[in-house]
């Protein structure tokens, strides 16, 4: 039998040879300070080895990033997909119980070849089993099921700028990405009933997160009128489509008109750079006089030259003037914001 080997420090017995006997070094108190400064510094290797005192952390928090899996990807067309990112470690906090409908946030993916990360709103849905690319709204009833080990669903699309977003439409499944969050990027105030949201391509998933995150109990859903520009709803959106007009019609029913919702679309010939769309979008747009600046928001999101449009240019750290439709129809920087 071949005996294993190991490398293990040993302290053997011996006996000087007789000239170093009388030897101030070969004290007994010399000796046993080696043996316990050895002890010490093989405890301290085993400790860092074993992880005990850099622990890293699993949960997912915002000053670290911790690996998720891609273990979903749903192609919706050739520049839009819809990725499932399941965490390593199981997550043990349910973050949609913490996060309620007033709050807007995303999480960070970081790309770590050129070392740069990008935003990415997760929407309050999972798939309903492995043979279908059907979406369902999480449900508050359920804590362990919606607590779904901690998987995020984010809507991509693929941009030829967008270098974290070109990454993640080539990566294989089960590939490990790094992520950390949430980001809080805008808190809406208790006293907010009335909200518009401005959005275009990517840019539904900031209302989708606030109106389907189902614990809302004891919170008051606001009224939404939601203005959606895209090239082709169909395609864009994929699975993401049924969820939006199935949950949301549902909205409008259930709560009495507390919701409503315009789409503009490139493919049928309504996008709003034209005059005719153009003036039909703005007479849909309430104007700020007939609205208390209390009470009342805006909020834009999608690309710069959309946002632009509606409220004017925002700057890298700074909302800017409101300008554009926004600005014609009297809104200030009081009741508007541009989300990322």
């Amino acid at each position: 039998m071949i005996k294993p080997k190991f490398q293990l420090l040993t302290i053997r017995a011996f006996t000087a040879p007789s000239k170093f006997k009388q030897g101030r070094w070969f004290k007994p108190s010399f000796v046993f300070l080696s043996i316990a400064a050895t002890s010490t510094i093989v405890s301290i290797s085993y400790l860092i080895n074993s992880n005990v005192i850099t622990k890293k952390p699993t949960e997912l928090q915002n000053e670290y990033f911790i690996p998720y899996l891609i273990s979903r990807r749903v192609v919706n067309d050739p520049n839009h997909f819809i990725l499932e990112l399941t965490p390593q470690t199981p997550q043990k906090v349910n973050i949609w119980s913490q996060l309620t409908n007033r709050s807007l946030w995303s999480v960070e993916i970081k790309q770590p070849e050129i070392m740069v990360a990008r935003n990415y709103t997760p929407l309050p849905l999972k798939f309903v089993n492995d043979e279908t690319d059907k979406l369902t709204v999480i449900s508050s009833k359920n804590e362990t099921d919606n607590v779904n080990d901690g998987k995020l669903i984010i809507f991509v699309k693929n941009y030829d700028t967008g270098e974290v977003s070109k990454w993640l439409a080539q990566l294989p499944l089960n590939h490990t990405v790094e992520i950390r969050g949430p980001f809080v990027e805008y808190q809406i105030q208790d006293q907010i009933d009335h909200i518009n949201f401005f959005v275009a391509g990517t840019g539904i998933v900031s209302p989708l997160q606030l109106l389907l995150n189902p614990y809302t109990s004891g919170i008051q859903r606001p009224h939404v009128n939601l203005f959606y520009s895209s090239n082709d709803l169909q395609n864009e959106l994929g699975p993401l489509k049924n969820v939006l007009y199935n949950r949301l019609y549902d909205l409008a029913v259930k709560k009495h008109g507390l919701f409503q919702l315009w789409t503009f679309e490139d493919s049928k010939k309504q996008n709003i750079s034209d005059m005719k769309n153009l003036k039909n979008f703005i007479k849909a747009v309430p104007p700020a006089s007939k609205l208390s600046d209390n009470n009342t928001l805006s909020l834009v999101c999608g690309p710069e030259r959309y946002i632009e449009t509606i409220a004017g240019k925002k700057y890298d750290f700074s909302q800017g003037p409101v300008e554009g439709i926004l600005g014609q129809k009297g809104w200030s920087n009081k009741n508007v914001f541009k989300l990322s």
